[in-house]
């Protein structure tokens, strides 16, 4: 198998086509199967790699990354980032780029749909759960724009404190 991969990974460098592996939640990877993907690093050709590599994860990733099994690995690494929470306006413009695609959202940001958006922490997992659920919660309730009341309720119903507070739109 991967006799046929390298193959086919040579046929598109011939054509300048990149291929390219992401793997998210790679914290959750086993090392045997970290070890794999390692060796898919191998294939290259005398000047280039024939594959990139992504690997997207939690902090735990880059723990897992530095135990000492893990040096070849690691040691093949050539770039290193890691996101932070979102600003205040990031986060205000995130809500209205992707909640936008639900319809009202974006028509009526300048209006400010979400009477306040906290307890995200500017994380967009959480900002995308509090959305999610106060507007579902909203449209139950046949209630517009989606007021203060709904967003606490949601955020207590996630378990989320006030430690998360980001801001207020």
């Amino acid at each position: 198998m991967l006799l046929q991969l390298n193959r086919w990974l040579i046929e598109r460098f011939r054509v300048h086509q990149t291929c390219v592996i992401i793997i998210d939640e790679a914290q959750n990877l086993s090392t045997e199967l970290l070890e794999e993907i390692r060796l898919l690093t191998n294939l290259e050709t005398a000047s280039e790699k024939l594959l990139q590599i992504v690997l997207c994860g939690q902090p735990e990733l880059a723990e897992k990354l530095r135990e000492p099994g893990m040096r070849q690995l690691r040691q093949r690494v050539s770039l290193w980032c890691r996101t932070q929470p979102l600003t205040c306006e990031e986060t205000a413009a995130y809500v209205a780029t992707n909640f936008g695609l639900l319809g009202q959202l974006r028509r009526s940001y300048r209006r400010k749909p979400f009477s306040r958006f906290t307890y995200s922490g500017g994380i967009p997992r959480l900002i995308n759960l509090i959305c999610e659920h106060s507007l579902i919660t909203a449209y139950v309730e046949q209630t517009k724009p989606v007021p203060a009341r709904i967003v606490e309720s949601v955020a207590q119903e996630l378990n989320l404190s006030s430690s998360h507070l980001c801001c207020h739109l």
